[in-house]
């Protein structure tokens, strides 16, 4: 019977539509044994959460503790004293006694509207959804807690994009991207664009030192100076020159370092110059001494030393001489072959009249007739040492008949295009591509005589 009594009291706790108030007014209230209602009307119920007990209100302002309930199959009949309670097994409606009849205070196990239901605190009690069950808000309504558990939160919005945060929680969130410039607490960036031979390399963020041959690389991390030292050294034996060094046309002995030591009366100074990067070195004459002139000097007069720091004017004498002005004479007698150095005049010295010659053999005596025939003769040996250049051909008869004359060289290949036919004007001949004669050769002529000519004359321009 206590099991039935306790089933009615949590059927009236559920179904109450004023869970949690203090003041009952002909309902079910729900409390705890120390936090009964200070006032009530007849046919009120209390039931608690503490020590789950039922009351009810008789006399008002009075509550009675419940230890059993009548039961009815149906609706309960008949009358009732005050503290009664009834329930219909059928239904499991649940009625209290109020002035002698029964009062309907609330429905049984069947469902309620939460429009039944009042507002009020519950301030020990625990509503508990359980599985299959569902507490959801629908158009404007809302559900507010104050502490809900991750594991029974669902249906999370879309996550932002790697390396972006969450700027706006909705059901769409707005994502960002920090910039560098809100990140607090952020290192220096230093970048720099690397050089290899003066060429600019792709920049990237880190520059990556690879040890070659016979080179040992050792990074240290200096955090006093906030930077990463690195040595590189040679391994091998050998060492690193930098240039060739050359004084006065004559190549010095490599070595690795250039040191520069003033002389008399010459200072050195260098200087770290970054924006060329380089390093400037100026040498600089300390003792620059003083010269003097003596006598008249003029424009365009030479200048001759008259001791050991002055100077004056002067002139040239001897074969070659001045007078007053920076024009040489060279005297007609001053030059003896002797003073001419061996091959130092040729043709390319000489004006071109001077570098021409002829050779100019011939028949006949121009008094007797030079018989009709061939005639052969071989002339114009080159012993000069040198090669002759060949620029032109020319016969020469008394009459103007048909004489010819035609001309090879020592190896029989022919000077002329054809035989040359003579007269008396110098008739002249057309070369061939044969224009040269070689120191040691000569040339051979043909003659053919006509019988009327008396003189005949061969003429070969050229020069060496």
């Amino acid at each position: 019977m206590r099991k039935l009594f306790l089933f009615l009291t949590l059927i009236a706790f559920l179904s109450s539509p004023v869970y949690g108030q203090t003041t009952a007014t002909g309902k079910i209230v729900v409390a705890t044994s120390s936090t009964l209602p200070a006032t009530c009307s007849g046919g009120d119920v209390v039931t608690t959460t503490d020590l789950f007990k039922l009351y009810t209100c008789g006399p008002a302002n009075t509550w009675s503790q419940q230890t059993s309930a009548v039961t009815f199959s149906g609706a309960p009949t008949g009358s009732c004293t005050a503290s009664q309670v009834a329930v219909d097994t059928t239904t499991g409606n649940f009625y209290s006694c109020n002035g002698g009849s029964w009062l309907l205070v609330g429905p049984g196990g069947g469902a309620v509207s939460w429009a039944s239901l009042t507002s009020g605190t519950n301030n020990s009690g625990a509503f508990l959804v359980g599985t299959g069950s569902s507490l959801a808000a629908s158009g404007s309504g809302t559900i507010t807690a104050t502490a809900v558990p991750w594991t029974g939160i669902t249906s999370f919005p879309s996550a932002c994009v790697s390396g972006q945060f969450v700027k706006i929680l909705a059901s769409t969130p707005t994502c960002a991207q920090p910039a560098y410039s809100q990140i607090s607490g952020t290192p220096t960036i230093y970048y720099q664009l690397v050089g290899y031979n003066g060429a600019s390399q792709t920049a990237r963020n880190r520059i990556n030192l690879i040890p070659g041959t016979n080179i040992t690389i050792t990074p240290v991390d200096n955090s006093g100076t906030n930077s990463t030292d690195v040595t590189i050294t040679a391994a091998g034996a050998g060492s690193i020159y930098y240039q060739n060094l050359g004084v006065n046309g004559s190549t010095q002995t490599q070595r690795n370092r250039l040191n520069l030591i003033p002389g008399s009366g010459i200072t050195v100074s260098n200087s770290d110059n970054s924006g060329s990067g380089s390093s400037d070195v100026t040498i600089s004459a300390t003792n620059t001494g003083t010269v003097t002139t003596t006598g008249s000097p003029a424009l365009n007069n030479l200048t001759c030393f008259s001791g050991g720091t002055s100077i004056t004017n002067c002139n040239l004498s001897g074969a070659v001489t001045t007078s007053g002005t920076s024009a040489t004479t060279l005297a007609s007698n001053a030059v003896a072959s002797s003073n001419i150095q061996s091959g130092a005049v040729g043709a390319t010295q000489l004006a071109s009249q001077y570098s021409k010659m002829r050779c100019e053999p011939g028949l006949g005596d121009g008094l007797n007739v030079i018989p009709s025939g061939t005639y052969l003769q071989t002339t114009c040996y080159n012993d000069s040492g040198v090669t002759w250049t060949l620029t032109g051909f020319k016969c020469f008869t008394d009459n103007n008949g048909s004489s010819t004359m035609n001309a090879t060289n020592s190896g029989g290949t022919g000077l002329l295009t054809g035989a040359i036919t003579c007269n008396n004007s110098f008739a002249s001949g057309t070369q061939s591509g044969t224009t040269t004669i070689a120191s040691g050769g000569y040339i051979k002529f043909t003659f053919v005589s006509d019988g009327s000519s008396k003189q005949t004359t061969w003429v070969v321009s050229m020069t060496q």
